[in-house]
């Protein structure tokens, strides 16, 4: 976790020792926000048996300000400058932009060129 970075209620789920979640710097979360690293449970092919849902790593650029009951899940990768709108759902397809707000579930582009700062 980066420096001057906040939470005020967040449930960071690790659920396997070979997963990560990275923070960047300047970070503002809020309140029932979730990470997570993995599924918990195995799924697995049964031709195979091969597990097919391995923990994936979550990064976090600097500067993102995740809204309230936001889901960040494995794989997710945002950049620097995002804002993420309350209740969005994050997966390892979503795509992003930096210094642009997105919002919803399944999460979408809601602004371009924008920038954030804690003062009111």
């Amino acid at each position: 976790i980066g420096k001057n970075s906040t939470f005020e209620g967040v449930k960071f789920y690790i659920t396997e020792s070979n997963s990560e979640i990275r923070i960047g710097e300047g970070c503002m979360f809020s309140n029932e926000i979730e990470l997570r690293t993995g599924d918990s449970h195995t799924i697995y092919d049964k031709n195979n048996h091969e597990r097919i849902n391995s923990a994936r790593d979550i990064f976090i650029g600097d500067k993102v300000w995740v809204a309230a009951h936001n889901k960040i899940l494995k794989g997710s990768k945002i950049p620097n400058n995002v804002i993420l709108g309350l209740g969005s759902l994050v997966t390892a397809n979503s795509e992003f932009e930096s210094d642009a707000i997105y919002a919803g579930s399944p999460i979408s582009l809601i602004r371009q060129n924008v920038g954030w700062k804690r003062e009111r």
